[in-house]
Parts: C-alpha cells; sequence; structure tokens
C-alpha cells in the first residue's frame, strides 16, 4: 500500500551554508538593539454576535498602506476587506469556480509596487484571480505548475513582480527531501532559474520498522524560515537551527537576505542562549499528534493504536533546545521583522531590524498572539478568545 500523509501542511523553508556573518554577544537572545518600543493596539477586528465584522478561520491577510486590511477566510470562500477604521468595506469573490469565484483562496499579494492590483492563489482551481484596489475583478491567469526537475512542481507563486516574473517553491518528491525556491514567468510551466537549494525543511517521515507510513510536520520546527517581499524582490533566508557541526562557537541564528535573482545582499549572525524544552510540554505538543496519526493508522489498518503512538515518538524527536525564532516577517520595504520564542506563558519578544539586517527596535509581548503580518508601522497578529474566537488586532510600533 502507499505511503500515506496524515498532515497536509508543510511549512516551506530552506536552509543555509557558508554564510559570512556580523559577529554578536551572547545574551539571552544577543545584543539587543537599542531603542526600546511598545505596541499599540489601534483596532480589533472580531466579534462573537456581529455578522459583519465577525471572522471565521483566517487563512492569510494582506495588509494596506492606510491600515486596512484584506483577510481570507477559506471557509466562506472569499476575502473580506476592512478599512482603516476596522469596518468592512467589500466582500471579494465567493465561493464557485467562475471568473472572480474561489474554491480555496490561498496566498495573496500585491502584483508589483504599484498597490493597484491584487492576486489571490486558488491552487484548487489552478488560477490567479486579480483584483484591483476596489475588490473589483480584473482578470484569471492560469496558475501552471512549474516543473522542477527531481521536484514536486511549484503549484503557485509566492511573489509576483511587474513584469509577471514570480517566485515559488518547489517540494521534493518524496516529502521529506529538500525543497527549491525558483524562478518563473506567470502562466508558463518552465523554470528560468532555481534561486536556491534547500536542504532541510520541517518535514517528517513517520515509520515502524523499516516501512515509511505517513509524513507530516514536526510539532516544533528548528528548520529554516524563509519570507518574500514582492515589490522590492528580496528573498529572506532565516537559519534557526537547534543543533550545530561544532564549526561555530555557540548557538546563533543566521540572516541572509538575496535578491529575487539569487544574489546576495548581506548575512548577519546573532548568538543567542539556548533553553530546553520541558518535557509537559513537548508532551502536550505530542498529545493532539499522536492521536491523529492513530485515527489515520486506524483508518488505513496497518497499525494498532499502540503500535501508531510508537510508531510516532520514535519518528518525532524533540530539538536540541527550543528553537529561538519562532517567525519572521518583511514588509515591502525590506524591514523585518523577528519574533524570538519563548516558553508557553513567558513574555515574548519582537525585534524590527532595518533592511539591511541592522537590529533596530526590540518590543516586548504579553499573551499568546500569532503574528501575521507586517507593514510598517503596523504589526497584525491573530489572537483567539477562550471561546475560540479568532480576533485580529492592529498594532503600531511607538517608541
Amino acid at each position: 500500500m502507499a505511503r500515506g500523509t496524515f498532515v497536509a501542511a508543510i511549512v516551506l523553508v530552506v536552509s543555509l551554508a557558508g554564510c559570512e556573518a556580523s559577529s554578536s554577544s551572547p545574551s539571552p537572545h544577543a545584543a539587543s538593539p537599542g531603542l526600546t518600543a511598545v505596541l499599540a493596539d489601534t483596532l480589533r477586528i472580531g466579534s462573537h454576535d456581529d455578522a459583519g465584522t465577525a471572522l471565521t478561520r483566517v487563512g492569510g491577510i494582506l495588509p494596506l498602506p492606510d491600515g486596512g486590511v484584506w483577510v481570507a477566510q477559506p471557509q466562506e470562500q472569499s476575502i473580506r476587506v476592512f478599512n482603516e477604521r476596522g469596518e468592512p468595506t467589500f466582500l471579494v469573490g465567493g465561493p464557485g469556480q467562475g471568473p472572480g469565484e474561489f474554491v480555496s483562496p490561498g496566498r495573496m499579494g500585491w502584483w508589483g509596487a504599484s498597490r493597484d492590483t491584487v492576486w489571490i492563489r486558488d491552487d484548487f482551481a489552478r488560477r490567479l484571480n486579480l483584483f484591483d484596489a476596489e475588490g473589483a475583478f480584473v482578470r484569471a491567469e492560469p496558475s501552471i505548475p512549474v516543473e522542477v526537475s527531481d521536484r514536486a512542481p511549484v503549484p503557485g507563486p509566492e511573489a509576483i513582480y511587474a513584469d509577471s516574473m514570480a517566485l515559488g517553491l518547489a517540494r521534493s518528491q518524496i516529502g521529506a527531501g529538500p525543497l527549491s525556491i525558483v524562478r518563473f514567468r506567470v502562466g508558463s510551466a518552465e523554470p528560468e532559474r532555481t534561486v536556491a537549494t534547500v536542504d532541510r525543511t520541517s518535514t517528517i517521515q513517520i515509520r515502524f520498522g523499516n516501512e515509511e507510513m505517513a509524513t507530516g510536520q514536526h510539532p516544533m520546527p528548528d528548520s529554516p524560515i524563509v519570507s518574500f517581499a514582492g515589490p522590492e524582490d528580496r528573498i529572506l533566508i532565516m537559519d534557526r537551527a537547534t543543533t550545530r557541526d561544532g564549526t561555530r562557537n555557540g548557538p546563533d541564528i543566521t540572516i541572509l537576505a538575496l535578491t529575487g535573482h539569487g544574489d546576495t545582499l548581506w548575512s548577519r549572525r546573532f548568538a543567542y542562549q539556548p533553553t530546553p524544552v520541558s518535557d509537559p510540554e513537548w508532551d502536550s505538543l505530542l498529545g493532539p499528534r499522536i492521536e491523529s496519526f492513530q485515527r489515520f493508522a486506524e483508518l488505513e489498518g496497518r497499525l494498532t493504536s499502540a503500535d501508531a503512538e510508537e510508531a510516532y515518538r520514535a519518528s518525532v524527536l524533540p530539538p536540541a533546545h527550543r528553537p529561538p525564532v519562532r517567525s519572521v516577517h518583511m514588509d515591502d520595504s525590506g524591514r523585518i521583522l523577528l519574533e524570538w520564542s519563548r516558553p508557553p506563558g513567558a513574555p515574548g519578544e519582537l525585534w524590527l531590524l532595518d533592511p539591511d539586517g541592522e537590529p533596530h527596535m526590540r518590543i516586548e509581548l504579553e499573551g499568546e498572539h500569532e503574528v501575521l503580518g507586517f507593514a510598517d508601522p503596523y504589526v497584525w497578529m491573530l489572537e483567539t478568545d477562550e471561546f475560540e474566537v479568532p480576533y485580529l488586532i492592529r498594532y503600531r510600533l511607538a517608541s
């Protein structure tokens, strides 16, 4: 029987080797930026009972220059748009397979630097829907899978430039193997070039004995993260590996900035103080994933519940210590928002880096948030209340 996949989502990441880097002195994270800032809560979108502002699962956002936002709602098969005051202004798309409709709206972004056209991926329909800034449908472009040697096809773009060139990610055919960052023209199945080779991902293989049973995502990945800034034609790659090969003095993160053609702009390195992952935290992460894999194994009819748990625990090992970085976001100007990881219940910390990677500002966080986007001076985060109702919050950086 063929290998199954019980977790469909894959974190798209890349690894680095041999980067020149600037030095920094070890501290809880690194040499902190001199300027400290706070986040001012300026807008909250969401509600228990107001249909106009209540959100379902948020699939992604596109911040607007004036502080408004486009919000992907996959369950509704549409995009909801809110102005700078948080008022719903219009709905983009809707269920269907016709022009301007969605089967499953996904990643979205600006087509080039003009900010007058928004593209939205619909991988199930294999097309890009294009809308103007007021939400009117412009046209549809075929999202033709881009064929890459020894890789699965690129399903769609991560960034698109004004000349219709795009960047996408090609996954390994075997699931847990390498990825590639690929440059191609929208509407073509032929890649222009492979910009970077991906050699380490967060994908895991669940094995029982010598047999591969399924692939999934590591519950606490320390694999590198890749971020795109479309209008600036820039790629940011962050290596946050928790293991070292002995060639470096202590753990650190390495940040590399490339052009969309693969030329190196700069690289920097920041040391951090590693912290352990507690057994209770690790068990809390494994619990629901083991249950999911047990249900998968039961449907497959190949493993008992006990064997499924044994296979998962033997295949998924904790990192050497807590991965130092939780997320990284880059805005259209190339400024970088780095979110350090933290134990449950501990205060969080963000760094704002200049486009050349120089630390500029430090921000402390309280409570649990998921950073969804960054468009200086605004940081967009997702929070859920005790009833699991999602709220999208816009914070403003204030020094």
